[in-house]
């Protein structure tokens, strides 16, 4: 039951730290999609 909880654990900050850096791509994505929208309108 211990390593169960202990592997589920690495698991959960192996992909939290993935979805994190997924998360931040589409942040990114995100921003570029919403400055060119400004240039866009101030156009």
């Amino acid at each position: 039951m211990r390593s169960h909880s202990k592997i589920a654990k690495n698991d959960f900050f192996g992909s939290n730290s993935n979805s994190m850096h997924s998360i931040k791509k589409k942040l990114d994505r995100k921003v570029v999609n919403l400055e060119k929208i400004q240039i866009f309108l101030t156009l």
